[in-house]
């Protein structure tokens, strides 16, 4: 299943606003049409819904958290907003790990310091900060089998990019291109 798109985010919050600024159930037949339509689960289209009460300040309630995408969309749509999503606690996507990978090469194979100017624009896309940008890098140091050190923190998401674009750098920055587009 596909990552999130701004589009997704979109399609939801109007669907929230549609039917009075609430969440609705799994079950609601508008949320099991909106899931087939953008292709997610009916309960993570309730979630992204639960999301949003936790972004409006007109409403109490909603499900913490929420990405950085989901509060700009509320943004966007609102002007204003409560809540919004702590940066410190962000969670790695699929894309979010294909732009770092992308990095790691560019950069040689290597993780660079977080005051790089580089690391520092790919955590504003990413919406996290440079510390956790470089530790990532690290990360997939750590997976290179051509490289010693990094760090020992692999996940199933950093093992998964890493099968899938580690052989195959010009495929690598197609995807961290488009990855980039559909983040702006």
């Amino acid at each position: 299943m596909a990552t999130w798109s701004r589009s997704d985010d979109r399609r939801v919050l109007d669907l929230y606003f549609e039917v009075g600024r609430k969440p609705l159930s799994q079950s609601d037949d508008r949320v099991v049409k909106l899931g087939e339509v953008i292709d997610k689960p009916t309960k993570s289209v309730h979630m992204k819904m639960a999301n949003f009460q936790w972004f409006d300040p007109e409403r109490k309630g909603g499900l913490e958290g929420g990405t950085k995408q989901s509060w700009e969309v509320w943004l966007e749509r609102t002007g204003s907003g409560a809540n919004p999503p702590r940066l410190g606690n962000h969670r790695y996507s699929h894309s979010d790990d294909i732009m770092v990978l992308d990095l790691y090469f560019r950069a040689g194979r290597q993780p660079l310091p977080e005051r790089d100017i580089r690391v520092f624009k790919l955590s504003k896309i990413i919406g996290t900060s440079p510390k956790s940008v470089h530790r990532r890098m690290a990360t997939y140091q750590w997976h290179d089998p051509d490289r010693i050190g990094g760090l020992d923190t692999k996940t199933s998401l950093t093992t998964e990019v890493w099968n899938e674009f580690a052989h195959d750098e010009q495929r690598l920055r197609e995807a961290a291109a488009n990855c980039k587009r559909e983040a702006m």
